[in-house]
C-alpha cells in the first residue's frame, strides 16, 4: 500500500476499501528512520512484520585482499546479465515465496527487466548466478546487491 498524494483523510477510507477487495493482509515499506511515516502507518493499523537493512560491501579484491574462489563441483558462476533472462525471472519469483509478504508475487517479464537489468543500480560484477554446467543445466541460486522493491535480495 503506498498513499503517494493522498489527502491525511482520506488514507483510512482507502485503506478499508483496498482490504475489503483483497480479503487479505496489506504491506508496505517505509524507511525505518522516518517517524512520521511510521507514525501514520501506526495509526492506520499496520504492525511491523520485518525490517530490512542495506549494507555496502567492498568487492575489490585490491581492497578486501580476497582473492578469486573457485566454486565447488559442476557449478559454475556469471553474471545475471549472462544468464537467461526467464530462468532467472522464475527463479526470483520462487525464491520469493520464502519472504513474508510476497506469497503468490510473479515477476511480469517487462518490470523484472525494467527493475533488474535497466535499474540504474544494476552491478553485473556483483549481481551473480551460481549455474550448474551440465548439459541439462539449472539456475540453481543467486546473490545480488541488496534492493528495495520487494525486498529482492533480502530473504
Amino acid at each position: 500500500m503506498w498513499f503517494d498524494s493522498c489527502r491525511a483523510d482520506a488514507e483510512a477510507p482507502l485503506l478499508a476499501a483496498v482490504a475489503a477487495n483483497t480479503g487479505s493482509d496489506l504491506h508496505t515499506a517505509a524507511d525505518e528512520s522516518d517517524d512520521e511515516t511510521l507514525a501514520r502507518l501506526a495509526r492506520l493499523g499496520f504492525t511491523v512484520s520485518r525490517r530490512e537493512g542495506n549494507d555496502v560491501i567492498p568487492t575489490d579484491p585490491l581492497t578486501t585482499g580476497l582473492l578469486q574462489a573457485e566454486a565447488p563441483g559442476e557449478i559454475v558462476i556469471i553474471s545475471a546479465s549472462d544468464a537467461y533472462e526467464d530462468q532467472l525471472r522464475l527463479l526470483d519469483d520462487a525464491l520469493r515465496q520464502d519472504v513474508p509478504g510476497t506469497s503468490g508475487w510473479a515477476w511480469d517479464p517487462g518490470d523484472f527487466r525494467e527493475e533488474t537489468f535497466d535499474s540504474p543500480s544494476f552491478d553485473p560484477a556483483t549481481y551473480l548466478v551460481a549455474v550448474e554446467s551440465r548439459p541439462a543445466a539449472s539456475t540453481s541460486g543467486w546473490c545480488a546487491p541488496g534492493t528495495t522493491r520487494g525486498g529482492r535480495g533480502s530473504a
